[in-house]
């Protein structure tokens, strides 16, 4: 079976992230629990920065718990993660445009979040097809090893 470990540079880039982003939870949530008076868009806006990290931490720890070769499954995940967030950042920022009856700046951010959502959505289908060939070259080997 084609079975590696990720390299010593994959996982140390993973656990930089990991470290990161739980760094980056702990001090927006900190900084959300010490300010109780804030407007109800900034609560929104705390909770989804602290879910955003909270999920990419998450993202981090199982690809390092997997300890092997992802055939690059881990690029779908990320690609999903991304897809999902920047498309949660678009509805955001249009929301909070219009409660704060600045529609043109939430139009603006929404435009902006967009670009990211269309890098994120190239990136899932770029990361898709890649996990796809990858497989695909897998099976092969393995069916190439067990006729020999």
């Amino acid at each position: 079976m084609l079975r590696a470990e990720l390299s010593f540079r994959t996982r140390a880039a993973y656990l930089a992230a990991l470290l990161l982003t739980t760094t980056f939870a702990i001090a927006l949530l900190s900084l959300w629990l010490t300010e109780p008076r804030l407007p109800a868009r900034t609560h929104v806006a705390f909770a989804l920065l602290v879910m955003i990290n909270i999920g990419w931490s998450a993202f981090c720890a199982w690809a390092l718990a997997q300890r092997k070769v992802l055939y690059a499954r881990q690029g779908v995940i990320a690609g999903r993660i991304a897809v999902l967030w920047s498309a949660v950042f678009v509805a955001g920022a249009v929301a909070a445009g219009y409660a704060s009856g600045r529609a043109g700046a939430g139009l603006l951010a929404a435009l902006l979040g967009m670009l990211l959502l269309g890098a994120a959505v190239l990136m899932l289908r770029r990361a898709t097809v890649r996990h796809q060939q990858l497989l695909r070259l897998k099976q092969s080997l393995e069916d190439g090893m067990s006729h020999a």
